[in-house]
C-alpha cells in the first residue's frame, strides 16, 4: 500500500475533507483582506482629494 503523495491510499477521507475546508477558509480570508485593503485605499484617496477643515 503506497503512502506517497501520488495516491490517496495513505490519507483518510476525513483528512482530505478537512484539508479542502481549510484551503477554502484561507481563500475567503485572503479575499476579505484584499477587499478591506481596497476600501481603505478608496477612502484615503477620497479624503485627500476633498478639502477638509481642521479646528
Amino acid at each position: 500500500m503506497p503512502t506517497g503523495p501520488k495516491g490517496q491510499e495513505g490519507c483518510s477521507g476525513t483528512t482530505y475533507q478537512l484539508t479542502k475546508k481549510l484551503i477554502k477558509i484561507v481563500a475567503e480570508v485572503i479575499s476579505h483582506g484584499r477587499y478591506v485593503a481596497f476600501q481603505m485605499r478608496r477612502s484615503l484617496s477620497r479624503g485627500n482629494s476633498s478639502p477638509t477643515s481642521c479646528g
